[in-house]
């Protein structure tokens, strides 16, 4: 439409109306651009939000699990505890299971003070322990 108003051809007038077009169009233009330059600086910034967000989750998500895993584990030993078999084994398997109850209370303790690495659970080994002839695997310290 602009080369059609700016031709040779064109009365004064039309060449007016095409400057005052082009004009229009550049402002239009100008304004455009600063406008995707803050919708780009929105996103960013909503991006970085929804980041940390999302680490923040996750490392909570992390901490419940760590923290329910080690109330399951201490229940599941005080279930072991409370049994028969264990009055009844022999002092080796109570001095086992009482030593890794001891470790059990230090890293609950050390977790709830935010002192456990992450991955402590990856470096546990699991030992297999006998009470009464028969096989029951613990977590070993």
């Amino acid at each position: 439409m602009f080369s059609y108003f700016s031709s040779n051809s064109a009365t004064p007038a039309e060449k007016e109306n095409a400057a005052a077009l082009k004009a229009i169009i550049k402002d239009h233009k100008s304004a455009l651009k600063v406008e995707l330059k803050q919708y780009e600086a929105e996103y960013k910034l909503a991006l970085k939000a929804a980041d940390a967000e999302y680490k923040r989750a996750k490392e909570q998500a992390k901490v419940d699990m760590i923290r329910k895993t080690l109330l399951v584990v201490t229940r599941e030993v005080d279930t072991i505890s409370a049994t028969q078999e264990y009055a009844n084994s022999d002092a080796k398997t109570k001095g086992k299971i009482q030593k890794f109850r001891a470790w059990m209370d230090n890293v609950t303790e050390k977790h709830l003070e935010g002192e456990v690495e992450s991955d402590f659970l990856e470096a546990e080994e699991v030992e297999e322990v006998y009470v009464d002839e028969k096989k029951v695997q613990s977590l070993a310290v």
